[in-house]
C-alpha cells in the first residue's frame, strides 16, 4: 500500500479525509469497525493522562504562576505583571508566541488547586490533534483507523507527553505541532497541481513561521511528514520524487531563514527602543555555525538516535534504525507490486537502501534547531519530529503486517495493532502520568505540612531563615524510575531536583494556603546562605529562603529553619550548618538579637546532635 499525491486524492471520490467543517458527516460515513477504533484510541489517550486530571501537581514551568506578590492578586494585575515578565524574555529566546497561554494560566491561578480546572483545556488540545493529524497521515495510508492510531501514538511519546505535563505554559507549543502540520498540508496542495498555487504557498509560510514563532523544535515535523510522502508515493519515480523532496525542503529552509531574520529583527528594535537586553546565555536565539561544532552535535544525534527508546518504553539499542529500515523495506515491496519477479527484487533493493539513506539524513535535519543553537544539553522535546515518524512507521508496519496475516478479515487487523501496540503505550504513559503526579504531590504535601506549622506558630516573628535541602534524586523512595529517563526525558521529576530556582515561587505557594495576608516579605537568597542572609535578616519584615544540595557545610548568620526535602529520596542528605556564634544582627522593638536559642531547625532522623561551634541540624523533630 502506497501513498498518493494530493492532486491524485484531490479528484478521488473514495478517498475519505476528515474536514473540520464536516466532521459530524464525515463520522456518519465511517464503517462501525472504523468508529470503533477512533473512540478507542482517543479512549485510551485520555486513559493514558487521567492521573493528571484527578490530583495536585505542579511542573517545574507552573510554579512561575506564584512569582509575584505573596497575598493573591487580582487576575488582572496578575495578567500583567506576566506579560511584563516574560514577553520580552521569550522574543529573545525566538519564541515570542508561546507566552500568552501561560499568562492565562496566570490570571485564573492563585492556589495550587487551582492548576487542575485548566488541564482539560490541554487535553482537549490533544484529541484535537490526534484528529487533525488522521487528516494528513491518511493521505499517506487511506486507512482512517491506522492514521488515528498513528496520531494517538505520537502524542504519547516522550517528547510530546513531557510538553502536555507542563500544562497551560506550554498549550501554545502543542498548539505549533497541527499548525506546522497544516502548512505541510498547504504546501503539498501547492505543489500536487499542474499551476502552482501561490495562495496555498503563502498560507503554507504564514502558518509554518508562526509555529517556529511558538517552538522551531516541534514546527519541523513537516520534515518526517516530506520523508513519509517520498517513501509512500508509487505514482512517480524515485528521481523524480527526491526532485520534490529537494524542492519542498529548500521551501522550508527558506521559510526558516526567513523567521530568524524576524527575529533579529525584532530584537534589534527592542535593543534600540530599551538599550541592552538581558543576556540570556544558551537561551538567546543565536545560529551556530562553527563547523567543528556542528560535525559533533551532528554525531552525538546519530549516537543518540541509535541508543533511544522508540516510544516511550525501554527498547534494545538500534530499534529506531530498525524501524527505518522496515518502513523502507516495506515501502519498497508495496510501491513495486506491478514489477516482474527480477526486476521487483532488484528495484526493492535499490529503493530501500536510497530511501533509507535519505530517510537517516532527513531525520537528522529534523533536529536542526538544536543542531545550530548553543543548547547544551539534547532531550526528547528537541526529538519530536523524529517521535513523529517512528509513530507512523510503527503503526503503519505493523498494519501492514496484520492485513497480512488475516486477509480474510482486514477489517479487524487494526483492533491486533489496537491491542499489540497502542493498548501497552498507552498503560506506559499512564504509568509515567502517575510519576509525575506522586513525585511533585508528595514534595508539595510535604512542604505543605512545614508550612503549615511555621504559619500556625507565626514563626516568622522568630525564624526567618528557612533553609530548604533539595534532593539530589529525582523520586522519592519506592517509586523506581521511568524506562527512558537516560534518554532525555523530563517526565516524572521532583521539581526541586532539575530546577532549583523554582523554591522560592513554591513556598509561595504554600504560604498563600496558610497565610490569609501576609505580613512580611519573602527574600531569595538561593544558594548564598551566608552574605545574603545577614543582609536581608537587618530588616524585620523579611523571611528569607535559601537552598542547598547539602553536600557541604553550608555557613549563616543564624540557626535556618530547615525542610530537608531529601528525605523523600532513598538517599538523605544531612547538612552541617556552622552558625556564626555573634551574628551581627540590629534589634528592634519587634525582635530580638537572633542567636541559636531563638532558632528551629525541622528534620526526620529523631535523633538529638550535640551542639558546639559546629551546628548541624537538629533530627528532633520530623517533616
Amino acid at each position: 500500500m502506497c501513498g498518493t499525491t494530493s492532486r491524485d486524492q484531490s479528484g478521488t471520490k473514495d478517498n475519505q479525509v476528515m474536514q473540520f467543517n464536516g466532521l459530524l458527516q464525515s463520522w456518519r460515513n465511517q464503517d462501525v469497525h472504523t468508529k470503533y477504533i477512533i473512540v478507542i484510541s482517543l479512549a485510551l489517550v485520555v486513559f493514558a493522562y487521567l492521573p493528571t486530571l484527578q490530583f495536585d501537581y505542579v511542573t517545574q514551568d507552573q510554579w512561575r504562576a506564584f512569582r509575584y506578590s505573596g497575598n493573591i492578586q487580582s487576575p488582572l494585575n496578575q495578567c500583567k505583571d506576566c506579560y511584563n515578565t516574560i514577553s520580552s524574555y521569550y522574543v529573545q529566546t525566538g519564541r515570542p508566541f508561546v507566552w500568552p497561554t501561560e499568562c492565562l494560566e496566570h490570571t485564573f491561578v492563585s492556589k495550587i488547586s487551582d492548576f487542575k480546572f485548566l488541564r482539560p483545556i490541554s487535553l482537549a488540545v490533544v484529541l484535537g490533534t490526534i484528529l487533525y493529524l488522521s487528516i494528513i497521515l491518511e493521505c499517506f495510508t487511506r486507512s482512517v483507523p491506522v492514521a488515528i492510531m498513528a496520531g494517538a501514538v505520537f502524542v504519547m511519546t516522550p517528547g510530546y507527553s513531557f510538553m502536555y505535563f507542563q500544562g497551560l505554559p506550554a498549550l501554545m507549543v502543542l498548539l505549533s505541532v497541527p499548525l506546522s502540520a497544516a502548512s505541510y498540508k498547504h504546501h503539498a496542495k501547492s505543489i500536487s497541481s499542474q499551476r502552482y498555487q501561490y495562495d496555498q504557498a503563502l498560507a503554507s509560510a504564514v502558518l509554518f513561521v508562526t509555529a517556529c514563532m511558538i517552538y522551531p523544535s516541534f514546527a519541523f515535523i513537516v520534515l518526517p511528514l516530506l520523508f513519509i510522502r517520498f517513501a509512500a508515493n508509487n505514482t512517480s519515480t524515485i528521481l523524480v520524487r527526491l526532485r520534490s523532496l529537494a524542492i519542498s525542503i529548500f521551501y522550508y529552509l527558506f521559510l526558516s531563514c526567513i523567521y530568524y531574520t524576524i527575529i533579529k529583527l525584532t530584537l534589534y528594535v527592542m535593543t534600540s527602543i530599551q538599550g541592552t537586553l538581558p543576556d540570556l546565555g544558551i537561551y538567546k536565539v543565536s545560529v551556530q555555525l562553527i563547523p567543528e561544532v556542528i560535525i559533533e552535535r551532528v554525531k552525538h544525534v546519530a549516537l543518540y538516535l541509535w541508543e533511544m527508546p522508540p516510544l516511550n518504553f525501554a527498547f534494545w539499542k538500534g530499534c529506531p534504525v530498525i524501524i527505518l529500515f522496515i518502513f523502507c523495506l516495506t515501502c519498497a515491496i508495496s510501491c513495486s507490486k506491478k514489477n516482474a519477479n527480477k526486476a521487483r527484487l532488484s528495484r526493492i533493493f535499490i529503493e530501500t537502501a536510497i530511501v533509507f539513506a535519505v530517510g537517516s539524513c532527513v531525520l537528522v535535519a529534523s533536529i536542526a534547531p538544536w543542531i545550530f543553537s548553543h543548547m547544551d544539553s539534547l532531550t526528547t522535546r528537541h526529538l519530536l519530529p523524529v517521535y513523529m515518524f517512528l509513530s507512523f512507521a510503527v503503526v503503519w508496519v505493523s498494519a501492514n503486517i496484520a492485513e497480512a496475516l488475516f486477509k480474510k478479515s482486514r477489517l479487524k487487523s487494526p483492533f491486533l495493532v489496537v491491542f499489540f501496540v497502542l493498548l501497552p503505550i498507552s498503560m506506559f504513559q499512564n504509568r509515567n502520568s502517575i510519576l509525575e503526579f506522586v513525585t511533585s504531590h508528595l514534595e508539595i504535601e510535604s512542604l505543605r505540612s512545614t508550612v503549615k506549622r511555621w504559619a500556625k506558630n507565626k514563626q516568622w516573628l522568630t525564624d526567618r531563615y528557612i533553609l530548604v535541602i533539595r534532593p539530589t534524586l529525582s523520586r522519592p523512595s519506592g517509586l523506581g524510575s521511568t524506562d527512558s529517563d537516560n534518554y532525555g526525558n523530563d517526565n516524572a521529576v521532583l521539581a526541586t531536583s532539575k530546577n532549583a530556582v523554582s523554591i522560592p515561587w513554591m513556598m509561595n505557594a504554600v504560604m498563600r494556603e496558610n497565610i490569609d495576608k501576609r505580613e512580611f516579605t519573602l527574600v531569595d537568597c538561593g544558594s548564598n546562605t551566608d552574605m545574603c542572609v545577614q543582609a536581608s535578616l537587618d530588616n524585620p519584615q523579611n523571611v528569607i529562603v535559601g537552598y542547598s544540595n547539602g553536600d557541604e557545610p553550608i555557613t549563616c548568620p543564624v540557626q535556618p529553619y530547615v525542610i530537608n526535602l531529601t528525605e523523600l529520596t532513598e538517599k538523605p542528605v544531612y547538612p552541617v550548618i556552622h552558625v556564626r556564634e555573634s551574628p551581627t544582627i540590629s534589634a528592634s522593638s519587634v525582635f530580638n538579637n537572633f542567636n541559636c536559642q531563638r532558632s528551629l531547625v525541622i528534620n526526620a532522623t529523631g535523633m538529638a546532635r550535640r551542639r558546639d561551634a559546629i551546628l548541624s541540624t537538629n533530627r528532633n523533630n520530623r517533616l
